[in-house]
């Protein structure tokens, strides 16, 4: 062994070489070998995917049959012929579509029963498809549906059918329009199909049976081979694949194969192509051999190649190759051979080197600078979108731009506010000394469209280069650009929307010709920085319109309710009160009328300013929409909330300008206040808007939110709602509270007060959901029903021998209704009563809502024979003068004046002078609210004649007034004094 190795050692360098090309050639051949086999390998599975993508390729076409038959029947579903199942114009129509269409076996129509309606073909019997799958699936899914290959009933054919539905206005299957594709048109495709010598297309269905075939088609169609290798395969598989079987014929032959339509259509038949494997192979042996034939070539070559070049020619040359490999693979990007000129594979291999050194060098530098690129756009875009303003993001781009591509200053021009002159901004960056006084003579300029260099790009939206500005004839800062060294100069523009929003400008201390790169990389940055601030501007403008009024820029509803929400927890940390405003302007709807909407937009535009004078700074005024504003004050209580809602009407005293005319414009104001009225934003907005709807009511300026006039809320819209329903089920119940004569200490009267027994909420006494009844539309219903429970109850009282009226009271909408005086006719005459049965009770401010009205309806009632009572007098606008027209035998003091009677000498006051009123015009006087007998003594005392209360009785259910009667110390009058 160590002779070996000393032979080995000193042996001539040659003679190694010589045994290095030996011994190479030993694994050579066991390559070739290998590679032979691998060829074979590789050459079945490439022959075998040629032959699947050919069998895709078929099957592609014959996919393409079933979309086309797809389309011909949606556009038949559509035609009238059909669409009427006319059997001789549909059938001359098909027929016709037959002839075009010859890939096709037959079209036809058939009923949802499966019955044939009409045919291309002429039907020799009825013809039933109600079995045919594609007949099934149409009318199942109400669309397109493929079937199974088969036989024609009509056309005696091997075809694979297709239906459509036919649908009616309502979406029914009305018929299954249908289509047989002839399997003779896939031999048609077959046969177009140019396949390699030795080649096979078949198609076979799930049976083995051959349903098409090339070439020899007619040799092997219909012929059933369950147990064929390539039928077996194919079954196995289930899908598309490749195999090596023995094909029908006998020949061994490489498959790929597909499944027909493999969309889904379920038709279980699929297409194979077949190369024979003796020509596949026979062509990879030719090539095995070859192969050995050039490796003896080779080796040879190479051994003489050794002998002879010896180390002057090869070996030299490779120790410069293994240098310059050595010194590239350790990262020295500038290693080459040296080895120039000649022709030799060496030489070439030297150059192939450097050239691909220098390639690397090259990509290097690119990658490099790409990596810069990337990283300053990526930096940029960081440091743009943080960046507070327009100002700030220039001035950032500006330093990052000299820092990466080598410019010594750069400055940036902005369109001032007249949008006519480019002015210096702020922001600048120099990356060497002595170009402050440069900066300052710019920051002295203001450059027009196509002024300057700023101006000239601004003017034409495009960069543009200067090799040396002081050279320029229209650069201006020439000779302080000399004074500074500046030379090279670039400007490009910042686009955002299409509008230049500001012009960056650079500067090089030595000339440069125009550096397409430079300038494209910097035009780029300049384009994500007018990409930022154009998405900042859209964000801008969204949240702006998303928090704003378009109208009036006045903060909008959502604002408004974010401020609010903000506000409430600085007040809860503070324990601050805050006030919420909100007003309607008055005569707005008649502005918008007379003088147009655009006017009143006008108008709108107007209160802002008008009111913003009237607030303080940290006060927000928002818009609602329409004539609705709202006031946010933060740190104010009620007392101050009215004195700020005072000073704003107060300012809409002052007539407003608007279309060459004086318009006056007046407001109403409700007013909430955190904490009293509501802990949450919501709560307090909706409590702000009730107080408006509320002094709206009320015919007053402004209103404070009081939760026991809130009628707004769940439970009032549920009560609302289920009216209707509470009259027919039978819900109302009527109570009764008895009037006292004061003077004979008889019980005189009744009156009628109407329940609801709420199946969820009990009792629910009348404050609660009497107000709704005229806005549900439900008075006339109801009070038909009072009329009829009141009389009921009067005849049973008059059965009894008591004669004690009952008093129904009747609304400004009963006043207003022209069919009243029917009503309660056609209610008397029902049970029989006398209009003495009943007093009808009538508000002041309903009597006062139409006064003309109102007195023709109580003369009516009067003629009848009523007695007519006003309710709650004192609390309405009536006047003396209108009183003693009024055809009345009563009034009710109403009890606001009663309870503090006691203790309040004006209450006093006003229950003498009223008693003594209606003492004069001849009406008794009944009092309410009468809730002891001190009181009722006092009243007595006043000469009042009725009084009713709780000290009498509270109210009670009518049906037990009866036995109520027989316990009280009061006896009944029997009849009207």
């Amino acid at each position: 062994m160590s002779r070996l190795r000393a032979f080995f050692s000193f042996a001539p360098l040659r003679a190694r070489l010589l045994l290095l090309v030996l011994l190479a050639v030993v694994p050579a051949w066991g390559l070739m070998l290998y590679s032979a086999g691998e060829q074979r390998r590789t050459a079945t599975e490439g022959i075998q995917q040629n032959a699947l993508r050919l069998a895709r390729l078929v099957a592609a076409s014959h996919d393409g049959l079933i979309e086309g038959a797809h389309q011909i029947l949606m556009t038949l579903a559509q035609v009238p012929s059909i669409r009427e199942t006319e059997p001789r114009t549909c059938n001359a129509l098909l027929a016709q579509l037959l002839k075009q269409y010859s890939s096709y076996a037959n079209f036809g129509v058939a009923s949802p029963r499966g019955d044939v309606i009409c045919s291309a073909l002429p039907l020799a019997r009825t013809v039933n498809l109600a079995d045919r799958a594609y007949v099934r699936d149409a009318l199942r899914s109400r669309a397109f549906a493929i079937g199974e290959y088969q036989i024609g009933r009509i056309s005696g054919k091997p075809s694979v059918n297709f239906g459509y539905p036919i649908l009616d206005a309502a979406g029914n299957v009305r018929a299954v329009v249908f289509a047989a594709l002839d399997l003779a048109s896939i031999n048609h495709v077959a046969a177009r199909t140019e396949l390699p010598e030795g080649a096979a297309l078949t198609v076979i269905d799930r049976n083995g049976v051959i349903l098409a075939r090339h070439p020899a088609p007619a040799a092997w169609i219909g012929k059933v081979l369950p147990e064929a290798p390539l039928v077996k395969a194919i079954q196995a598989r289930g899908g598309e694949g490749t195999t090596e079987a023995q094909d029908v014929d006998g020949v061994l032959r490489l498959y790929g194969f597909t499944p027909l339509a493999a969309s889904g259509s379920g038709l279980g038949v699929f297409l194979s192509v077949g190369m024979p494997k003796t020509l596949v192979f026979a062509q990879v042996d030719r090539v095995f051999r070859h192969s050995l034939i050039a490796l003896a070539i080779v080796a040879l070559l190479a051994l003489a190649a050794a002998w002879i070049g010896s180390d002057a020619f090869i070996l030299r040359q490779v120790r410069a190759l293994v240098a310059a490999t050595g010194r590239l693979a350790a990262g020295d990007l500038h290693a080459r051979t040296g080895m120039g000129g000649g022709s030799g594979e060496l030489n070439r291999l030297a150059l192939a080197f450097d050239a691909m050194a220098g390639s690397l060098q090259a990509r290097d530098a690119e990658a490099r600078r790409a990596a810069e690129e990337i990283w300053l756009l990526q930096t940029m875009t960081l440091a743009i979108s943080t960046a507070p303003d327009l100002h700030a993001a220039l001035a950032v781009a500006l330093q990052k731009i000299c820092e990466t591509t080598g410019w010594s200053l750069g400055q940036a021009w902005t369109p001032g506010r007249d949008g006519r002159t480019l002015a210096c901004s702020p922001g600048w960056f120099a990356g060497v000394a002595g170009l402050d006084e440069f900066r300052r003579l710019s920051g002295g300029f203001t450059f027009a469209a196509g002024e300057g260099l700023p101006g000239r790009v601004w003017r034409e939206k495009a960069p543009l280069w200067l090799q040396d500005a002081t050279q320029d004839a229209n650069f201006p800062r020439a000779a302080a650009a000399r004074t500074a060294g500046l030379k090279a100069a670039l400007a490009v523009p910042v686009l955002a929307d299409e509008e230049v929003v500001a012009v960056m400008e650079f500067f090089m201390l030595e000339p440069r010709p125009e550096d397409v790169r430079l300038e494209q990389l910097v035009s780029a940055v300049a384009a994500q920085l007018g990409a930022v601030i154009q998405r900042k501007h859209a964000e801008d403008r969204v949240r702006h319109l998303a928090y704003f009024d378009a109208l009036t820029d006045l903060p909008n509803r959502a604002q408004l309710q974010e401020r609010l929400q903000n506000a409430l927890i600085a007040a809860r940390r503070d324990s601050q009160p805050l006030a919420l405003l909100m007003f309607a302007l008055e005569r707005f709807q008649e502005i918008n009328y007379t003088l147009g909407q655009d006017n009143g937009d006008q108008l709108l535009r107007q209160i802002g300013p008008r009111v913003h004078a009237l607030l303080r700074e940290r006060d927000t005024l928002a818009h609602f929409g329409g004539r609705h504003f709202a006031v946010l004050l933060p740190d104010v209580g009620a007392q101050q909330a009215a004195e700020t809602g005072i000073r704003i009407l107060k300012g809409f005293e002052q007539p407003f300008e608007n279309a060459g005319i004086t318009v006056e414009v007046g407001a109403i104001i409700g007013i909430a206040v955190f904490p009293g009225h509501g802990e949450d934003a919501a709560v307090l907005m909706r409590h702000a808007e009730v107080a408006l709807y509320k002094a709206q009511q009320d015919g007053r300026a402004y209103a404070l939110y009081n939760a026991e006039q809130d009628f707004y809320n769940p439970r009032r819209l549920q009560l609302m709602g289920e009216l209707r329903s509470a009259i027919a089920e039978r819900q109302l119940v009527l109570y009764c509270q008895p009037k006292l004569d004061l003077r004979s200490g008889e019980i005189v009267a009744m009156e009628s007060l109407l329940r609801w027994q709420h199946p969820a909420f009990g009792l629910v006494s009348p404050d609660a959901f009497v107000p709704l009844i005229e806005s549900t539309g439900l008075i006339g219903p109801l009070t038909q029903w009072v009329l009829d429970a009141a009389l009921i109850h009067c005849h049973a009282w008059q059965q009894a021998d008591m004669r004690v009226p009952v008093a129904v009271n009747l609304s400004a909408h009963n006043l207003a209704d022209p069919r009243l005086i029917d009503t309660i006719r056609n209610a008397l005459a029902t049970w029989g009563a006398a209009p003495d049965w009943l007093d009808l009770e009538i508000t002041e401010s309903a009597i006062m809502g139409d006064p003309a009205a109102a007195l023709e309806q109580l003369k009516q009632l009067k003629d009848i024979g009523f007695r007519l009572f006003i309710d709650d007098f004192g609390t309405g606008q009536s006047s003396l003068a209108y009183l003693q027209k009024l055809p009345v035998d009563a009034i009710k003091i109403d009890k606001s004046f009663i309870q503090p009677l006691l203790t309040d000498r004006d209450a006093e006051l006003i229950v003498r002078s009223t008693t003594e009123l209606g003492h004069n015009l001849g009406l008794k006087v009944v009092v309410e609210g009468v809730e002891n007998q001190a009181l009722c003594e006092r009243l007595k005392t006043l000469g009042c004649d009725e009084a009713q209360g709780y000290y009498v009785s509270p109210p009670i259910p009518t049906d037990q007034f009866i036995d109520w009667s027989k316990t009280v110390p009061w006896p009944l009058r029997t009849a009207h004094a």
